[in-house]
């Protein structure tokens, strides 16, 4: 991986209990966040990898993204058959599929090589805290995709969501310190370089 991509993380609005926190989630995601990335400019080119750690939200974005548009987003979870899997990972790479959703269980068990991936948005942080630069390698250059170098060029972008309730993986991610930091600022966007 090469170039500064910028990393975004932003906090959910606060949730009472981990229980409220999963509704939440999806309300800011759907409300807030899938909008912003609709209605962007780099989402008419494609390349969005949306990992979602946990099946039973994933099985909820799925349903979700069928409801906006059935053909811009294709899945791979650990139950997609292997021709599936394969057939999801053509149609993202030749952008006939703008997103792709992507569960960590099947990142854990098969480890398979997006290609093609402009951007990542991570759900929630991974339990696994090394799925993060695994995600984060499969980012290709703006200037190295198979279309040339592109004029002017582009950043990378990856956000993650997160809330209080995940604080644990938080800190596996980026340290003890700069969790509590980002827990308790005031501003619900962090950017790192």
């Amino acid at each position: 991986m090469t170039g500064v991509y910028l990393k975004s993380v932003s906090q959910l609005p606060a949730c009472h209990s981990p229980v409220a926190a999963v509704d939440a989630r999806f309300k800011y995601f759907t409300n807030t966040v899938w909008p912003r990335v609709r209605d962007s400019a780099s989402f008419g080119s494609g390349g969005l990898l949306l990992f979602v750690p946990s099946y039973f939200d994933f099985v909820r974005i799925r349903n979700f993204l069928r409801a906006e548009d059935n053909d811009m987003f294709e899945t791979v979870c650990e139950y997609t058959a292997h021709p599936d899997v394969t057939a999801a990972r053509s149609r993202f790479f030749t952008r006939r599929a703008k997103v792709l959703v992507y569960t960590e269980r099947a990142h854990f068990y098969f480890r398979h090589r997006m290609r093609g991936v402009k951007d990542v948005l991570f759900y929630a942080p991974p339990e696994h805290p090394a799925f993060y630069p695994d995600l984060l390698n499969l980012l290709e250059d703006a200037g190295s995709s198979r279309q040339g170098p592109k004029a002017g060029g582009s950043h990378s972008s990856v956000t993650l969501l997160f809330c209080r309730w995940d604080v644990l993986a938080l800190e596996r991610l980026v340290g003890t310190k700069r969790a509590k930091r980002m827990l308790s600022a005031d501003t619900n966007t962090f950017m790192f370089y």
